[in-house]
């Protein structure tokens, strides 16, 4: 029992990046969009959005860092608090000085599980829900490190409040849903990229564009799409991140084709 113990110690002193492609590369996501949508490549509607966005900014170069720091922005939000009476409500685990987790948890919003159909609260495609996590349950992974963490922690009532009413669109949920962590079906991304996309009806801005971008880019990692902060989720996603111009993995003739 001790060695198992020190074990879990070990591994939950490690910086896990587990949850969302890295800030930098959401960046370079969103402007690569954004360069996108202004080249030979793109249809009608895509070069209309972009002589909107740029004229918004004031120029190409405004737009790009407009849009892509927001992208940047999405896994730093403070609008999720875990925790309870007994260890006190945090945005991340970096709150209690443990190198835990790089993200926020409002990065918890951030998955759509497609391999399942409809979740608690009615959507077509429910978000992260460790019950249906991809891994075999007997294995010690990413996903069963956070939920070692998190065991039993609740969502702070104010932030589902706030912050889940924001992404519960077309379905419904009730707090009791979200006091264990093991057990809680969060709304996926795809509400929280229509949510910002509302907001930027109501009141266009690069920013709130920039947010649905963050969104948009999270389903094209697989991992987001399958359920699971493992299965190489990390890895991947750094990878990405790291041959992005070596590689050039934005090269439009390839994305075109």
């Amino acid at each position: 029992m001790k060695k198992t113990i020190m074990t879990l110690v070990a591994m939950l002193s490690v910086t896990l990046n587990v949850w969302a492609w890295g800030g930098y590369h959401h960046k370079l996501l969103a402007i690569d969009a954004l360069n996108y949508m202004g080249s030979e490549y793109a249809n009608s509607q895509e070069k209309r959005a972009y002589d909107l966005l740029v004229k918004s900014a004031g120029s190409v170069e405004k737009a790009r860092e407009i849009l892509g720091n927001a992208a940047e922005a999405v896994d730093s939000f403070e609008d999720t608090r875990m925790g309870g009476w007994w260890v006190g409500y945090h945005y991340t685990a970096k709150d209690l000085t443990l190198g835990l987790m790089s993200n926020n948890y409002t990065s918890l919003w951030h998955f759509i599980n497609m391999s399942r159909g409809k979740d608690d609260h009615g959507n077509d495609y429910g978000g992260y829900d460790y019950r249906y996590r991809t891994n075999d349950p007997k294995t010690i992974d990413n996903d069963w490190i956070v939920m070692a963490w998190l065991y039993n922690q609740q969502m702070k009532e104010k932030d589902y409040e706030v912050t889940e009413a924001h992404y519960r669109h077309d379905s419904y949920s009730r707090y009791s849903q979200y006091e264990d962590f093991q057990d809680i079906p969060f709304q996926p991304v795809d509400n929280l990229g229509y949510y910002w996309f509302k907001e930027f009806v109501k009141n266009p801005t690069l920013q709130s564009i920039g947010f649905v971008a963050h969104a948009a880019a999270d389903v094209g990692a697989a991992q987001h799409t399958w359920n699971t902060m493992g299965n190489y989720h990390v890895e991947y996603e750094e990878w990405a991140e790291d041959h992005h111009f070596s590689d050039n993995l934005g090269d439009f003739d390839r994305v075109h084709e």
